[in-house]
């Protein structure tokens, strides 16, 4: 579908419920160079009936680029994609959203909770949300131009290694879907399927240039919107976070998670963390959403939202109990009846 409003392309799972209160539908936010078919199989594996759209950043997709010429030195590329998402919430006629956000996606998602919070009900990070790293700056390690530079952007030098690899494989014009998609995913991903559908619909689609300039622009401005540890404590939004053992998949890029397991564990006494950190085996950036295991990224993402959303709360209990025969029922109901009447007794 495409947003009324703006010239993104918005993928759409399943459409929104036609309740006249209908329960609040997951946004998917994808990394920084890739686009919504990197979701499928999760997709797939939620199944999620209240709307489940994934949003294509400019010059992703098909998504149109920025008109830029009117900007003026304030505009900043990523506050930008916040305000996309506002609007493609306005055009689904929907007030609030739940988000998933995979790497650079979840950046987006921590900025549309500190801009708009009222809008947004909470989020899974998926191998994303690391702090700034600003002390880093002045750090006597910072003496290659990369480390100077992965600095200066707040962000882990392998990560920023992995993005710039990330990105020179997409622009590529020699490369086949068939490399791509083993570099990103391996010989060996479960859903073969989905890896491959990426790697021809991310290669088919592309605008190179147009994709090099947006994506080179959003690292510049990550500086301006990455949060340290104190200000990501502010949001108190609802969070789970899941991630992945290994990091970027690419030959010459340190492997290490994109999500370091200690800052993780500091992010869960932190923030709004309602659940144990997920960590999945096996996976690295990108099979964490194509790989055996992303069920239990699915479940992760069903946990928090079926604890805020009572729709889907009252549904999962239906669909737990539609099998129960007439005597579970009776047992059942028995021994609820028992528990409530333990309190009074005592």
């Amino acid at each position: 579908m495409k947003s009324a409003a703006t010239d993104l392309h918005v993928a759409a799972y399943n459409p929104m419920g036609k309740a006249l209160k209908p329960p609040q539908p997951i946004i998917l936010l994808p990394g920084l160079c890739t686009n919504h078919t990197i979701y499928s199989s999760l997709a797939r594996e939620l199944n999620y009936p209240y709307g489940l759209l994934a949003m294509n950043y400019h010059s992703r997709g098909e998504s149109k680029p920025q008109n830029l010429s009117n900007a003026n030195e304030a505009f900043n590329s990523i506050k930008s994609h916040v305000y996309d998402l506002l609007r493609v919430l306005r055009s689904c006629e929907q007030t609030h959203a739940f988000l998933v956000g995979h790497g650079f996606g979840g950046l987006v998602g921590l900025l549309a909770m500190k801009m708009f919070p009222h809008r947004i009900s909470g989020m899974v990070l998926l191998d994303s949300g690391f702090p700034a790293e600003r002390e880093s700056s002045a750090s006597d390690d910072a003496t290659t131009a990369a480390n100077e530079l992965a600095a200066k952007l707040n962000l882990p030098q392998h990560v920023l290694s992995g993005y710039m690899r990330e990105l020179e494989m997409l622009v590529d014009e020699s490369v086949t879907a068939d490399q791509l998609r083993e570099s990103f995913f391996g010989k060996d991903c479960a859903n073969q399927v989905d890896a491959q559908d990426f790697a021809a619909y991310s290669l088919e689609k592309r605008d190179v240039a147009a994709l090099r300039a947006s994506a080179m622009m959003d690292l510049q401005n990550l500086p301006g919107v990455m949060m340290s540890m104190e200000e990501l404590f502010k949001l108190r939004h609802p969070m789970h976070i899941v991630r992945a053992d290994t990091g970027f998949p690419f030959a010459g890029v340190d492997q290490k998670p994109l999500l370091d397991e200690k800052v993780a564990k500091n992010m869960q006494s932190e923030l709004n963390i309602k659940d144990r950190v997920v960590t999945i085996k096996g996976a690295n950036h990108y099979s964490l959403l194509t790989g055996k295991n992303v069920s239990e990224v699915a479940k992760a993402i069903e946990s928090l939202v079926c604890r805020y959303d009572i729709h889907w709360r009252i549904n999962a209990e239906f669909e737990s109990l539609k099998d129960e025969t007439p005597q579970q029922r009776r047992e059942r109901l028995e021994k609820l009846k028992k528990e409530q009447q333990q309190p009074q007794q005592e």
